[in-house]
Parts: C-alpha cells; sequence; structure tokens
C-alpha cells in the first residue's frame, strides 16, 4: 500500500525508536521508507513494536489509514496441493449431504406447490370419492323424482279442470303423462349442462 504521512511517520518513528527489535524488520522498514510503498507486513510490525514498547499506544495501521486516505493493493499468492485422503473423504462425504439436501428441498418445494392437487386427488379417489358420486347420484335421483312428481300433479289438476270444462275422461291421465315427459324433458336437459359444465 502506498505511505501517507501518517503511516511514514509511524514506520520511520519505529526505526528511530530502536522499537523493531528485529534486524530484518528494521531493514525492511527501511527500504519501505526509501519508496512510496510499504508492505502490509512491515506497516503491522513497526505499528505492533510502538504498542508493545509504550512508545505510541495508538498506533495502528487501520487508523493511519481513515486518517489520510490511501491506495491499498492486495495481493494474493495461490498454491495448490494434492488432497489427502482424509480430505477427499470429507469432500466426498460433504457433496453427498449437499446433494441429498438440495433433493430434500426441491421435493419439499414440490410437495408444496402440489398441496391442493394431492388433495383433492386424495380425497375422490379414497374416502371421499364414492360417497360423493353415490351422494350426486341420490341427489339427481330426488330432483327428478320431485320435479316428475310435481309436474304430474299440475298435470293431473288441469287434466281434471279440462274434463269438468269439457267432459270426457282422458284428460287427466293424458296431462298426467305430459307432465311427466316434461319433467324428464327438462332433467336431461340440465343433466346434460351439468356434464357440460364440469
Amino acid at each position: 500500500m502506498e505511505f501517507n504521512d501518517r503511516l511514514r511517520s509511524l514506520v520511520d518513528l519505529a526505526v528511530s525508536s530502536d522499537a523493531l527489535k528485529d534486524a530484518s524488520a528494521v531493514a525492511r522498514a527501511r527500504e519501505a521508507l526509501r519508496t512510496n510503498a510499504v508492505p502490509y507486513t512491515v506497516a503491522f510490525e513497526a505499528c505492533a513494536a510502538l504498542r508493545e514498547s509504550n512508545i505510541k499506544r495508538d498506533a495502528y495501521v487501520r487508523q493511519a489509514l481513515l486518517m489520510s486516505p490511501t491506495k491499498v493493493h492486495f495481493m494474493v499468492n495461490r498454491a495448490e496441493r494434492a488432497l489427502t485422503a482424509e480430505e477427499e473423504r470429507e469432500r466426498d462425504e460433504h457433496r453427498a449431504f449437499m446433494d441429498k439436501l438440495k433433493r430434500d428441498l426441491e421435493e419439499k418445494e414440490y410437495n408444496v406447490m402440489t398441496r391442493d392437487v394431492h388433495a383433492n386427488r386424495g380425497r375422490s379417489s379414497d374416502e371421499d370419492g364414492k360417497f360423493s358420486v353415490d351422494a350426486r347420484a341420490y341427489g339427481f335421483a330426488v330432483h327428478v323424482l320431485s320435479l316428475m312428481f310435481a309436474l304430474v300433479c299440475a298435470g293431473y289438476a288441469v287434466g281434471t279442470a279440462i274434463e269438468q270444462r269439457y267432459g270426457g275422461s282422458w284428460a287427466r291421465g293424458m296431462c298426467a303423462a305430459l307432465g311427466a315427459s316434461l319433467a324428464l324433458c327438462v332433467e336431461t336437459g340440465l343433466f346434460i349442462l351439468r356434464d357440460a359444465r364440469v
């Protein structure tokens, strides 16, 4: 990182006050003072030496950077090595665990998305299916019989009125049969409409 006034003064103080005890650390600090950049290790060693020797208790690299902003360049050394047998086993176990966790999460999300479909399918096919079908059939039969009874009664009443007005004994039976036929036609139409809507 580049030197600023605060950081340069701290490194200079660490060198001039003999706070740095290690000869190699002193050499690195003097080399940094001759340039406009200082490595991290030199700056941290200088500040730590000033604090340990009680020369400057507030000597911190972070404070020096905050008081006078400067450019910081990070250098990362990457090294590769072969995994040991234990590390490979742990890696494989971790991958297997993560795969299982992923499958469990996907299955849970799928079950949440299809919860309503599965619930309706289970009710219609297992426990509630037969009851719902029978209930609809019985309800339709009761509806047909009640409508037929009502229209037969209405036809019989109309036929009675016709016989009283015009005479004859054919009107009651004929109107009752017409009422039953009309009820069957109405129920057939309702049944077709219901199936078409479903």
